[in-house]
């Protein structure tokens, strides 16, 4: 039976207390069961196995390749990596998206008139259903509360109100029945570069010359240049260009990895194009129980390989491309 995944940051008490609580209300509809949730139905806190990242990694990867619908939290401005390349994967899998975020902001890129509602445009194009709920709801009038927990009380109600707008539209979705099929793109001998939005000058685009030397194309990502006139049209052809390149140089610098980064990850690991993320960072994470990850444990062992330097990056991309 398919399943309906929830994705969702999961690394403070907060964020897994909000997935629960919208949890509770879809599983009350029999035709939104079974249900998802990561950490809670991993029993992350309390299971113990060899190499538990990489075991909960093949968990989540068992129950994305077989869905009804991915439930996505998105809140800006930063998205977690994880869910964007659990995003990534649900695309590849034509699964039908529906995307909630509590947002109060929009954004532009340059002098465009044209607001987003996702910090990396693309997010905007995947053909996801949409909610967005940001101002909190106000309480009746004859209700005399404390005013912080009036101010509490007016967010519980918005949330409330969120949750069963969500449980409306995963309802329609699932009832469209739509088809799982993998993504089906002719790819060419293409390397496609997505540079990190936090630099304008990533390492990753000096690799292009020695690319082109062996005689494959190269596409580097353009909706964040500062030379391309509509961000929109931009988005769009970056991710046709990645749909039909065969290997992916994704740069994954920067607080988390970068959200396009990450869905292209994802995107890869279901399409079997070959991904390379770069990341030459030098913090490491640490949780109970876990190994030691560089970065989101969904990326680790998401991507194909992980490149520490520029030079490891060459040599990686050009092996694969005299293949």
């Amino acid at each position: 039976m398919k399943t309906i995944y929830i994705a969702h940051r999961l690394f403070a008490l907060h964020d897994r207390l909000l997935a629960a609580n919208l949890a509770q209300v879809l599983q009350q509809q029999e035709n939104l069961r079974p249900l998802f949730l990561p950490y809670c139905d991993t029993d992350e806190h309390t299971i113990v196995v060899p190499q538990k990242g990489k075991y909960l990694f093949e968990r989540d990867m068992e129950r994305l390749s077989s869905l009804a619908l991915l439930i996505a939290l998105l809140h800006g401005p930063g998205y977690d990596d994880g869910v964007c390349m659990e995003v990534g994967c649900a695309y590849g899998l034509h699964i039908p998206l529906l995307f909630i975020t509590t947002d109060f902001l929009t954004y532009s890129f340059r002098s465009e008139s044209r607001q987003f509602l996702f910090s990396d445009p693309l997010f905007d194009l995947l053909d996801a259903t949409i909610i967005r709920i940001c101002d909190p709801l106000p309480l009746p009038d004859n209700l005399h509360m404390p005013r912080y927990q009036a101010f509490g009380s007016s967010h519980t109600q918005t949330l409330q109100e969120l949750f069963r707008v969500a449980r409306e539209k995963a309802l329609q979705l699932i009832a469209q029945e739509q088809q799982q099929k993998i993504l089906s793109t002719s790819r060419q001998k293409q390397v496609y570069i997505e540079p990190s939005p936090y630099s304008t000058k990533s390492e990753l685009l000096h690799l292009q010359p020695d690319i082109e030397r062996t005689g494959w194309k190269c596409y580097i990502a353009q909706r964040f240049q500062q030379t391309i006139t509509s961000t929109e049209e931009a988005a769009r052809r970056d991710l046709q260009q990645a749909k039909q390149s065969r290997i992916l140089l994704l740069d994954g610098n920067g607080p988390e990895v970068p959200a396009g980064s990450a869905f292209f990850t994802g995107l890869g690991q279901v399409t079997q194009a070959k991904t390379l993320l770069y990341y030459v960072g030098t913090q490491t994470t640490h949780a109970a129980g876990r190994e030691k990850n560089a970065r989101n444990l969904m990326l680790i062992y998401g991507c194909t390989t992980l490149a520490s330097s520029i030079e490891q990056a060459r040599e990686l991309c050009l092996t694969w491309c005299s293949h």
